[in-house]
């Protein structure tokens, strides 16, 4: 992410969730978005939306100093529904200018275990009024193995509806190249700790060849993370990468600083 402005920190998990409920109830809460980029047509294909805590007092606080804050207090809950309420509404103004481009939403295993989760995404959306087309949800390989079962029907009724899914940070969880084919999804995205040493890591490259095979295989779109350098971006392309995100296309950026004239669909 950005590199962080000199603030405060709030280091304590006990001092920072009273803090933390106090930015839930006042909304204080933006949503910024990093593009997923075609490389051969240079073309987004959807944007990711990354969330920042507003502190009146110590500025945009990042995911990482309050995620896990707000995992463990359950207040993720909360946290998620605002993130999927807002993109939604910020996508649909997006088509409303001509703009149609897919928003990406991360979707934690707590929210996942939320017996709301379904019925908050379709008041989401109709709420919006966005295309259910238009709506990824990312979901981690872990947040899938807490309930493999139940996450699959849940899954099986959001792509029914037209939502795809996606599976974030592939690699790092539980499961295997040889479970995907059970897992109903859309778009996988390879953990930028396989991509951060190439070409130079023979083992990574290795990885890297096997997840794109088996999901060409079962029909999966590939998104390869955390791209940073021109030689991570040759070497994904010569292997058959074609979709990347990273700091090498752009940085995450609030809606007013987005130059939708770099944006097609």
């Amino acid at each position: 992410m950005f590199a962080r402005a000199e603030r405060e920190p709030l280091s304590d998990a006990a001092l920072m969730e009273p803090e933390l409920r106090k930015a839930v109830a006042r909304r204080r809460f933006e949503l910024h978005y990093q593009p997923m980029v075609n490389v051969p047509g240079g073309t987004t294909v959807a944007l990711e939306a990354l969330v920042r805590w507003k502190d009146p007092i110590r500025g945009l606080i990042f995911p990482d100093d309050f995620i896990p804050v707000a995992e463990q207090t359950g207040l993720i809950v909360p946290i998620g529904l605002l993130i999927l309420d807002s993109a939604c509404r910020e996508a649909r103004r997006w088509h409303d200018l001509g703009f149609d481009i897919p928003v990406s939403i991360n979707v934690s295993a707590r929210q996942l275990d939320s017996k709301m989760f379904l019925q908050s995404v379709y008041r989401a959306l109709s709420l919006s009024g966005l295309p259910p087309t238009s709506l990824w949800l990312e979901i981690t390989e872990t947040g899938i193995m807490t309930d493999v079962e139940a996450i699959v029907d849940m899954i099986v009724a959001l792509r029914a509806r037209g939502v795809k899914i996606v599976i974030d940070d592939f690699g790092t969880g539980y499961s295997s190249l040889g479970r995907l084919k059970s897992f109903p999804v859309d778009v996988l995205k390879i953990d930028r700790c396989f991509i951060k040493d190439l070409p130079g890591r023979e083992v990574d490259r290795a990885v890297v060849t096997a997840i794109l095979a088996v999901a060409k295989s079962c029909e999966m779109t590939v998104v390869g993370e955390g791209v940073e350098h021109v030689h991570q971006l040759d070497i994904l392309r010569t292997l058959g990468c074609e979709i990347m995100q990273g700091f090498h296309f752009a940085r995450p950026l609030p809606v007013g600083a987005m130059d939708f004239l770099n944006l097609s669909a």
